[in-house]
C-alpha cells in the first residue's frame, strides 16, 4: 500500500507498506499502516523524524498483539519519507523496507537497511536515514515486488536517466511498474516517484 499527502507545516510525507505473507491478513496488515501513518502525520504532529519513531512504535505494538494466539504472524515493512519543503531535508525511516533510490545529477545513490518488518520483535528494528535534497532531485521509493530481492538495479538509472527531464514523476512510476511486471515481477508492486522542485 502506498500513500503521499502533506500538513499543514510545509511537510510532505510518502509511505509505502508492504504486508508480509499473502492474502487478507498480510493486505490488511499493511492498509493498517499506511492509514494510521496517515492520520497521524497529517494531523500536524510531527516533529521531524521523532514522532515518525513513536508511531512506528504504536504499530509495532498493535500488529505484535495481533500476532497472539496466531499461526501466522501479522507484519508489514515500512517505508517513510518525512520532506521537510522549507529547508529541503529528507528523513527515511526503514523497517525491512526494500531500497529507495535517489537520483541526482546522472548519478544513482541507494538508500537501504538490513532490518526486520514492524509486528515481529518487541523492538522497532527500524533505520533512520537523513540528507538534504537539491531541485531537480528524484526519490525513487518502492516495494521489494520491483527489486525481486537484488539491491542492484542497472536497470533503474538507464529509465531515470532517460526520463528525469523529459517525463513526470507519475510517468516515471508507471514505467519502473511496467518493467518489473514485465521482469516476472508476481509480487505486489508499489513506486512513488518524487521530484524535488
Amino acid at each position: 500500500d502506498l500513500v503521499a499527502f502533506s500538513d499543514d507545516d510545509a511537510h510532505f510525507y510518502a509511505c509505502i507498506s508492504d504486508g508480509m505473507g499473502s492474502g487478507k491478513k498480510a493486505a490488511a496488515a499493511s492498509q493498517v499502516v499506511v492509514d494510521f501513518i496517515e492520520c497521524m502525520l497529517s494531523s500536524g504532529a510531527a516533529t521531524y523524524g521523532r514522532s515518525a519513531r513513536s508511531i512506528i512504535e504504536m504499530l509495532n505494538g498493535f500488529l505484535r498483539t495481533k500476532n497472539f494466539g496466531s499461526v501466522d504472524e501479522c507484519s508489514a515493512t515500512v517505508d517513510l519519507l518525512e520532506l521537510d519543503t522549507v529547508n529541503k531535508s529528507a528523513f527515511f525511516c526503514k523497517c525491512g523496507a526494500a531500497p529507495t533510490y535517489v537520483y541526482r545529477g546522472g548519478s544513482l545513490f541507494k538508500l537501504r537497511s538490513d532490518t526486520l518488518p514492524i509486528g515481529i520483535m518487541a523492538e522497532v528494528d527500524c533505520r533512520a536515514i537523513k540528507f538534504s535534497v537539491d531541485a531537480g532531485d528524484l526519490l525513487v521509493m518502492m516495494s521489494d515486488g520491483v527489486v525481486q530481492g537484488r539491491d542492484e538495479c542497472p536497470w533503474l538509472y538507464d529509465l531515470l536517466r532517460a526520463n528525469a527531464d523529459k517525463s513526470s514523476p507519475d510517468s516515471i512510476a508507471d514505467k519502473i511498474i511496467k518493467y518489473a511486471k514485465n521482469s516476472g515481477s508476481t509480487d505486489d508492486i508499489s513506486v512513488a516517484v518524487i521530484k524535488i522542485k
